[in-house]
């Protein structure tokens, strides 16, 4: 698994206006279920997105195509990581993990 930490690097304002093209883009991965989650920080100071995948440099190109990527309104941490425990709801999306 995945987990993205995106950071606003320019105001809200200016991050609102690419933020429906983000959503969408990001609506793509979630519907292929490479894409388990995504959502604003509270405060909003950037997101969280949980991917179902095991290739950091892959997130990596996906993110790099992220339109808050590409307009420069926002910078990412990747962190890359191996579930030990976990509810057993959730074991048959980690066992599908790409």
């Amino acid at each position: 698994m995945i987990v993205v930490i995106v950071s606003y690097i320019k105001p809200l304002e200016e991050v609102e206006r690419f933020t429906a093209e983000h959503r969408e883009y990001l609506g793509q991965y979630l519907a292929s279920r490479r894409i388990l989650l995504f959502g604003r920080r509270t405060p909003p100071v950037g997101g969280v997105i949980l991917f179902n995948m095991k290739d950091a440099q892959e997130v990596d190109k996906i993110m790099q195509q992220d339109p808050f990527y590409v307009n420069g309104v926002s910078r990412y941490e990747i962190i890359d990581f191996t579930p030990r425990r976990f509810d057993e709801r959730i074991a048959g999306i980690l066992e599908e993990a790409q």
